[in-house]
């Protein structure tokens, strides 16, 4: 990991934080008209935004100093969110901590990829 151009060490090991997988999903972002986060002059001026995380969606697994496109899968609230390759077989993950980014879709390109 990297801030600001620089690496992102841990104050207690001196070592740069790592992460075995790192996974980008970009899952239905929208507005939950249950939840006002902000109120101007009695008027809801900003709903909260609900992620909807479950059903299917494109996802980028970062694993091995490889990228792996999949797809993740997650059919109810309470279940475990998994992932499969382009051939619906099953994806797993490197043993070791995992890094999960949830980004709206809408966003154009919301990922760039440097070497």
């Amino acid at each position: 990991r990297w801030m600001d151009f620089e690496e992102h060490v841990d104050a207690n090991t001196e070592e740069q934080v790592t992460a075995a997988n790192v996974i980008f999903l970009t899952p239905y972002h929208v507005n939950d008209a249950n939840i006002c986060e902000q109120i101007n002059n009695g008027v809801c001026a900003a709903l909260s935004i609900e992620i909807q995380l479950w059903g299917s969606g494109p996802a980028i697994v970062f694993r091995d100093g490889q990228q792996y496109n999949v797809t993740w899968h997650r059919e109810g609230r309470n279940d475990q969110l998994t992932f499969t390759d382009a051939d619906g077989n099953p994806f797993p993950l490197q043993i070791g901590n995992t890094w999960v980014q949830l980004v709206p879709g809408y966003l154009p390109d919301p990922l760039a990829v440097t070497p």
